[in-house]
């Protein structure tokens, strides 16, 4: 299998669509899964406080629906 990645996609065999496909489902559940540590670490990076995090971006993503990337 190959892949050839380029800014924010990348081209794939047809023949490996349906695996690339759930692969990348997985890694976007496990994304939303540790959103909030994720976003804890980039807010930490960038200087903004958890306080802030609590006030302006608490809950933003309700939901994950694997449907979307289909």
């Amino acid at each position: 299998q190959w892949v050839i990645p380029y800014h924010d996609g990348f081209t794939i065999h047809p023949n490996n669509a349906k695996d690339v496909r759930d692969i990348y489902t997985i890694a976007m559940l496990q994304i939303y899964k540790n959103r909030k540590e994720i976003l804890k670490d980039y807010f930490t990076s960038i200087g903004i406080t958890e306080e802030y995090e609590e006030q302006h971006h608490n809950e933003v993503i309700k939901e994950f629906s694997p449907y979307c990337l289909k």
